[in-house]
């Protein structure tokens, strides 16, 4: 699948954030589902996965945790942002260490509704990952952290819904800058 098309869809959902949609058919603000916390294969997972109390974050600090995690410059993603959420990823947005991600700073009055708009409202799996379909038959995997931050990540085998060592990378990096 092309970059673009994968970027569209994380912009889809971000666009439905912002115009208040957060999947319930009658529009109004169910309370989240709340899971256990979970881990991951290979280690336990961040104590803020999984959508936990845990801490909050301003873009300008991840922006630079991140670019000092991944040792890449972290850029703003205009297209996939509105004014409750902030897209960040790297430049160049797709690399053979990370594979192809993007990381979202929710603001903090409407990080519920964008928990629920990112992750469909459906539920973690064992390695803390929500499993969102895109638009064209395929799978983001989407982890979140903290209060409000969200990180969106696309297998390589397209429709797949496997994870491989890039995204064990990231999710190493990520805990870094937490």
């Amino acid at each position: 699948m092309a970059a673009v098309s994968r970027i569209a869809v994380l912009a889809v959902l971000v666009t439905l954030a912002g115009a208040g949609c957060s999947g319930d058919s009658n529009g109004e603000d169910a309370a989240p589902t709340r899971t256990a916390p979970v881990t991951r294969k290979l280690e336990p997972a961040p104590p803020h996965a999984a959508g936990s109390r845990g801490g909050t974050y301003t873009v300008h600090e991840v922006e630079q945790r991140l670019a000092a995690a991944t040792r890449l410059p972290v850029v703003r993603f205009a297209e996939a942002s509105t004014p409750d959420v902030t897209s960040l990823r790297t430049r160049p947005h797709e690399t053979g260490r990370f594979g192809e991600f993007q990381l979202f700073v929710f603001r903090l009055a409407a990080a519920r509704r964008m928990t629920r708009t990112f992750t469909q409202g459906g539920r973690v799996d064992r390695q803390g990952i929500y499993w969102v379909p895109d638009q064209a038959g395929g799978w983001i995997a989407v982890t979140l952290h903290g209060r409000n931050l969200a990180l969106g990540w696309f297998p390589t085998s397209y429709g797949s819904k496997a994870v491989d060592d890039r995204w064990e990378r990231l999710q190493a990096a990520v805990a870094r800058i937490l």
